[in-house]
């Protein structure tokens, strides 16, 4: 059975926010965008904004500067590949 591709996975997956500050390397790197966890880890080579851009936020709440810095075709286009799951314990806002 072939691998799903990133969009395709089931993001019932939750994560609690230590769960999710804990991937914070470069082979192991995790991001929140509006309460969903993203796994950026295979794209931090490839971010045309540099490595260094992706790990200053990998493990935290990323929401507000991937708005500051990005296109809305680029959030809704690109960021669900990479989604695996929501958080749990997210503060009300």
């Amino acid at each position: 059975k072939p691998t799903p591709l990133p969009s395709q996975r089931k993001t019932s997956q939750s994560f609690t926010i230590a769960q999710v500050a804990s991937h914070n390397t470069k082979n192991d790197a995790w991001l929140i965008y509006k309460n969903q966890v993203l796994d950026v880890t295979k794209w931090i080579g490839h971010h045309p904004g540099g490595e260094q851009t992706l790990l200053r936020f990998a493990g935290m709440d990323a929401t507000d500067e991937l708005r500051s810095f990005h296109d809305d075709w680029v959030l809704e286009s690109k960021l669900p590949h990479f989604v695996i799951g929501t958080v749990s314990d997210a503060p009300e806002t």
